[in-house]
């Protein structure tokens, strides 16, 4: 049911163990649970390239079509884990040490990694990153704030460049 093309090897051993057990319930499985199972990886990699490369029509365009499939939670962990792993790709990469460089950058999108890392600071990295943890931990403490669409304004302003941490 699901073309090579659209999934690894992984994910296709993992939905077939899946459907041993769903068994006589197969189509039901197919229709409600595959498409929640099965969301391309290359989504996320395209909305990560779109707000790292700064282009705010498509980042919301298909925001909006994803956001809604993970909970909040996931979101904060998943920009959490981008900034991270952004913030240090630019340290390495401007103190040329490729080699590091390049482990940390599994999975950022290739055009981050190649020249759009260029477009961000890592203080802007950090001020954001610590946006995101302060987001989570209102999250955890029943905020019902929109803190990721405020995060992503911020972002688009460029409102994290010139922000000072307090340490």
């Amino acid at each position: 049911y699901l073309p090579l093309h659209q999934g690894s090897l992984e994910l296709i051993s993992i939905l077939n163990r899946y459907v041993q057990v769903v068994g006589a319930q197969q189509e039901l499985f197919i229709r409600e649970w595959l498409p929640q199972l099965t969301m391309p990886e290359e989504s996320l990699f395209t909305l990560s390239k779109y707000f790292f490369s700064r282009q705010k029509k498509l980042f919301f365009s298909l925001w909006n079509q994803l956001e809604d499939q993970y909970e909040r939670p996931f979101w904060i962990m998943y920009w959490s884990s981008q900034l991270w792993q952004a913030y240090h790709v630019i340290i390495f990469k401007t103190s040329h040490n490729v080699a590091s460089a390049k482990q940390m950058s599994y999975r950022l999108p290739f055009s981050f990694v190649q020249k759009d890392w260029r477009l961000a600071q890592p203080a802007e990295l950090k001020a954001a990153y610590h946006f995101l943890y302060d987001a989570d931990w209102s999250l955890k403490n029943g905020c019902s704030f929109s803190m990721l669409e405020l995060f992503f304004s911020k972002f688009f302003l460029g409102q994290f460049k010139h922000h000072q941490l307090i340490t």
